[in-house]
């Protein structure tokens, strides 16, 4: 078996390497432990440097998804003017402040931090976005006409293909800032098979709400889960975990970040490497 010695700071570092016909596998001795990468990425040659199909595999996850302490995603009785259901807006205190929700509704400012982080997760890097018919609009049962394009106005926050989940077909919707809304009447399989298709190697994106997550959850295609959880009982509203066994269905923490305003949770699948884990 080869050795070679490499110089770390003033100490030298015995390599062993071995399986040489294939990617060499190295083994430190010595009391450094920390050979330099550049010096290690020559040596070992480009085949270790690919990266694995697991990195390169887009992921379907929930993100951003504000919480009650007793379980609600949402109020009662959504309307125009309650979009988030009578009371919903109290679970979303740790959002309003954020930079990156006053960047998405065009105002300046915002605070920065833990939440504003979880936020810009929320938001950014997603290839397409998947919602239920409520998180589009108010409206029930047939489309009266072709009037309402969503609570957002002409530049919603997607800025991606947008599956909306209905009962009753409609036409696509082109918006401004890349964001256009494709109406799926034929189930949740298919609304997730355009959504891939449409994001390539991006991420997708189950953007709510509680009904939608859970059918997603329930069907195995979720593979992370963002929950900010905040201090307040609603009482009543759309429950999140009704009817779900997330143990059973095997998640486990992988990140518990408290703040002032909300705790932020990230569930992931067993044996799934979350983007700090790679």
């Amino acid at each position: 078996m080869p050795t070679l010695l490499h110089p770390v700071g003033q100490r030298g570092v015995a390599l062993e390497i071995e399986s040489p016909a294939t990617t060499p596998v190295l083994a430190l001795r010595g009391r450094d432990r920390r050979p330099d990468e550049a010096w290690l990425a020559k040596l070992i040659g480009p085949s270790s440097q690919a990266a694995s199909p697991e990195k390169l595999m887009p992921r379907v996850k929930v993100a951003g998804f504000s919480v009650s302490l007793d379980g609600f995603a949402a109020g009662t009785a959504q309307s125009l003017d309650h979009p988030l259901g009578l009371r919903g807006g109290e679970i979303f205190q740790w959002f309003f402040p954020t930079r990156t929700f006053c960047q998405m509704v065009g105002k300046d400012g915002g605070e920065t931090g833990l939440d504003d982080g979880f936020a810009q997760r929320a938001m950014e890097g997603f290839g397409a976005f998947i919602l239920g018919r409520n998180m589009f609009g108010p409206v029930r049962g047939e489309w009266p006409d072709d009037q309402w394009k969503g609570w957002w106005g002409e530049n919603p926050p997607y800025h991606a293909p947008t599956f909306v989940l209905t009962h009753y077909p409609r036409p696509p919707i082109e918006m401004l800032g890349g964001t256009t809304f494709h109406f799926v009447s034929d189930g949740i399989e298919n609304a997730l098979r355009r959504a891939r298709e449409a994001a390539g190697a991006k991420d997708i994106k189950i953007g709510g709400g509680a009904d939608t997550v859970r059918q997603y959850v329930k069907a195995g295609h979720v593979d992370e889960i963002h929950l900010a959880i905040a201090p307040v009982a609603l009482g009543q509203g759309e429950s999140l975990y009704s009817g779900l066994d997330l143990c059973a269905l095997g998640y486990r923490t992988v990140e518990h970040v408290p703040t002032s305003r909300a705790t932020h949770i990230v569930l992931a699948k067993r044996g799934m490497k979350t983007q700090d884990e790679e």
